[in-house]
Protein backbone atom coordinates (compact mmCIF):
# COMPACT_ATOMS: atom_id res chain seq x y z
CA UNK A 1 0.00 0.00 0.00
CA UNK A 2 2.67 2.51 0.65
CA UNK A 3 3.64 2.66 -2.94
CA UNK A 4 -0.12 4.00 -3.90
CA UNK A 5 -1.00 7.42 -4.17
CA UNK A 6 -3.12 8.83 -1.60
CA UNK A 7 -6.79 7.98 -3.18
CA UNK A 8 -5.34 4.89 -5.62
CA UNK A 9 -6.29 1.50 -5.50
CA UNK A 10 -5.92 -2.39 -5.34
CA UNK A 11 -7.90 -4.20 -7.79
CA UNK A 12 -7.85 -7.75 -7.03
CA UNK A 13 -8.81 -10.91 -9.28
CA UNK A 14 -11.20 -13.64 -7.83
CA UNK A 15 -13.55 -16.09 -9.15
CA UNK A 16 -16.67 -17.30 -9.18
CA UNK A 17 -18.47 -21.49 -8.91
CA UNK A 18 -21.36 -20.67 -9.66
CA UNK A 19 -22.92 -24.05 -9.29
CA UNK A 20 -20.37 -27.24 -7.52
CA UNK A 21 -17.71 -27.94 -9.60
CA UNK A 22 -15.68 -31.37 -9.38
CA UNK A 23 -12.37 -30.24 -8.17
CA UNK A 24 -13.41 -27.22 -6.97
CA UNK A 25 -13.71 -26.92 -3.83
CA UNK A 26 -10.39 -25.11 -2.78
CA UNK A 27 -11.07 -22.72 -5.59
CA UNK A 28 -14.57 -21.94 -4.31
CA UNK A 29 -12.51 -21.54 -0.94
CA UNK A 30 -9.94 -19.26 -1.85
CA UNK A 31 -12.39 -16.94 -3.85
CA UNK A 32 -14.88 -16.36 -0.81
CA UNK A 33 -12.16 -16.12 1.53
CA UNK A 34 -10.75 -13.22 -0.89
CA UNK A 35 -14.13 -11.70 -1.29
CA UNK A 36 -14.72 -11.28 2.71
CA UNK A 37 -10.75 -10.15 2.67
CA UNK A 38 -11.55 -7.17 0.45
CA UNK A 39 -14.73 -6.32 1.92
CA UNK A 40 -13.63 -6.62 5.56
CA UNK A 41 -10.56 -4.62 5.02
CA UNK A 42 -11.61 -2.48 2.39
CA UNK A 43 -13.02 0.50 5.17
CA UNK A 44 -10.08 -0.25 7.08
CA UNK A 45 -7.74 1.21 3.68
CA UNK A 46 -5.63 4.36 4.96
CA UNK A 47 -5.17 7.37 2.83
CA UNK A 48 -8.88 7.10 1.31
CA UNK A 49 -7.22 3.73 -0.73
CA UNK A 50 -9.71 1.94 -2.70
CA UNK A 51 -9.53 -2.26 -2.50
CA UNK A 52 -12.05 -4.18 -4.76
CA UNK A 53 -11.97 -7.39 -6.21
CA UNK A 54 -13.40 -8.31 -9.98
CA UNK A 55 -14.21 -11.80 -10.58
CA UNK A 56 -14.59 -12.34 -14.50
CA UNK A 57 -15.57 -16.01 -14.50
CA UNK A 58 -13.81 -18.05 -17.19
CA UNK A 59 -12.22 -16.58 -20.04
CA UNK A 60 -13.28 -18.05 -23.60
CA UNK A 61 -9.93 -18.76 -24.45
CA UNK A 62 -9.18 -20.69 -21.38
CA UNK A 63 -12.08 -22.79 -22.11
CA UNK A 64 -10.56 -23.14 -25.59
CA UNK A 65 -7.22 -24.46 -24.27
CA UNK A 66 -9.09 -26.96 -22.54
CA UNK A 67 -11.30 -28.55 -25.05
CA UNK A 68 -14.49 -27.22 -23.48
CA UNK A 69 -17.09 -24.72 -25.39
CA UNK A 70 -15.74 -20.86 -25.36
CA UNK A 71 -19.12 -19.85 -25.96
CA UNK A 72 -19.56 -20.58 -22.18
CA UNK A 73 -16.54 -17.68 -21.30
CA UNK A 74 -15.63 -14.12 -21.53
CA UNK A 75 -13.07 -13.28 -24.15
CA UNK A 76 -9.90 -12.16 -22.92
CA UNK A 77 -10.29 -8.63 -24.41
CA UNK A 78 -13.80 -7.96 -23.12
CA UNK A 79 -12.61 -8.78 -19.29
CA UNK A 80 -9.52 -6.25 -20.12
CA UNK A 81 -11.61 -3.76 -20.91
CA UNK A 82 -13.89 -4.27 -18.06
CA UNK A 83 -10.68 -4.15 -15.95
CA UNK A 84 -9.95 -0.66 -17.29
CA UNK A 85 -13.29 -0.15 -16.07
CA UNK A 86 -13.20 -0.65 -13.11
CA UNK A 87 -9.40 1.21 -12.68
CA UNK A 88 -10.92 4.37 -14.42
CA UNK A 89 -13.79 4.43 -12.15
CA UNK A 90 -11.42 4.66 -8.69
CA UNK A 91 -10.63 7.73 -7.08
CA UNK A 92 -8.42 10.12 -9.00
CA UNK A 93 -4.99 10.46 -6.64
CA UNK A 94 -3.95 13.01 -5.47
Amino acid sequence: MHPLRDGGGIVLTGGTFEEPTPGGSFGALVNAGLDAFAHAAAPEMPRGLRLSVVSPGWLAETLAAMGLDPADGTPADEVARRYVARIDALPAAG
